[in-house]
């Protein structure tokens, strides 16, 4: 559970072209996200994305077709912006830029606000461009 009870989840949908099966091919990736609290030590979060973006390239994934990412909403740490919905994070952002070709500036990319229920869709060139992130 989050230090805090910040709770977010994804859905990565991968590709593998190499899979023995084709019902192997593509397969759904489950995140969520964590950040331990030991009482004398400060771990690291884990966001949600990082943890089904992983899980499908140490399976062997080499394509990730698209993310749906889940969460109460907050303004952006780095950029400020305050949004209908929980937009990935700016470490999230860069791991995306720099994992070469398992995420492409052009994989969609779908936020969900579902208590108050809102919605945005975008790619990750716009979500660079929305927080002014460089790839």
């Amino acid at each position: 559970m989050s230090y805090r009870g910040f709770r977010v989840g994804c859905a990565a949908y991968a590709y593998r072209p190499d899979a023995y099966y084709v019902e192997d091919r593509h397969k759904i990736f489950l995140g969520a996200n964590l950040k331990p609290n030991h009482d004398k030590v400060r771990w690291p979060k884990v966001c949600a994305e990082q943890v089904a973006i992983l899980g499908a390239r140490s399976a062997g994934y080499t394509r990730v077709i698209g993310l749906v990412v889940a969460g109460a909403p907050q303004a952006a740490e780095e950029s400020g912006i305050a949004s209908p919905t929980l937009h990935p994070c700016g470490e999230c952002r860069r791991m995306f830029t720099s994992l070469g070709d398992i995420v492409r500036l052009d994989t969609p990319i779908v936020t969900v606000r579902l208590k108050e229920y809102a919605v945005e869709a975008f790619t990750v060139a716009d979500l660079l461009k929305i927080h002014g992130t460089e790839r």
